[in-house]
């Protein structure tokens, strides 16, 4: 179905919006620095995509994040207005846009099953293929990115998303909200099953052990966005949808 997708940040000279997705997955070195483990000598096995992570690892580690930067670099940290950024997870419509190549593909590919129109998946995507297993996540970055330059978009980890899966019926949401989703493919998912709008639900929690479900493949892609309604004009909102209610105007699915 249909989404609609707004950034958090306007860019004040094109009065557009925006917002940031990272370049490549989390990497094994970016785990180890979010969560203190520091004290040894750093290596090529840093360089790979961070799996084994349950949806509640990956927003602890959004929080860990924003904490550090909020509170020791805040000035790196995009604002609009008196709002300031902070990391999370994304959106499945904010992945999803950003992996089709956002504004800087051709209008005509974007609906495309792949981001790309020449070359194979094996150009773009660590998967499984000629029979080979594939027991572990790879090094980030030594495939061709996508056209706004994300690295891994297909294969390799697949990406945990910030809201629970949801069913589309007849172009509309499905009432019953379920578990984790996860975009991409994995490192051991085949070439059919790697395409832009596949999404994949799994339980958030492991039946047989109790505990929060962490697949061997889970990684994340993190992006910067921001709250959407500043103190200073929630009165201003609020009352623009009232007014909307009392004229008839608008829809439920507007606010």
């Amino acid at each position: 179905s249909q989404a609609y997708l707004r950034g958090a940040i306007t860019n004040t000279e094109t009065g557009t919006s925006h917002y940031y997705i990272a370049r490549y997955e989390l990497t094994e070195a970016q785990h180890r620095a979010l969560t203190g483990d520091c004290a040894g000598a750093f290596g090529p096995r840093d360089s790979f995509a961070k799996g084994d992570l349950s949806w509640f690892d990956a927003v602890a580690l959004t929080q860990a994040y924003s904490e550090w930067l909020l509170q020791n670099a805040p000035e790196a940290m995009p604002t609009d207005g008196e709002r300031r950024g902070f990391v999370r997870l994304p959106t499945e419509p904010e992945w999803e846009y950003a992996v089709r190549g956002g504004a800087r593909i051709d209008p005509s590919l974007f609906p495309g099953r792949r981001c790309f129109a020449t070359g194979g998946l094996e150009d773009y995507a660590h998967f499984q293929s000629g029979g080979r297993a594939a027991d572990r996540l790879r090094p980030v970055g030594l495939r061709q990115p996508n056209p706004l330059g994300l690295f891994d978009v297909y294969g390799n980890a697949e990406e945990l998303m910030l809201e629970p899966f949801r069913l589309n019926a007849v172009g509309r949401r499905h009432g019953q909200v379920g578990g984790l989703v996860t975009r991409g493919g994995a490192i051991d998912a085949e070439a059919a099953q790697i395409y832009t709008a596949q999404r994949r639900e799994y339980p958030m929690f492991n039946a047989r052990t109790g505990r929060a479900l962490a697949g061997a493949f889970f990684g994340m892609r993190p992006v910067i966005a921001s709250h959407i309604v500043a103190e200073d004009s929630f009165d201003a909102i609020r009352d623009g949808w009232v007014r909307a209610a009392e004229s008839g105007l608008g829809s439920a699915d507007d606010n």
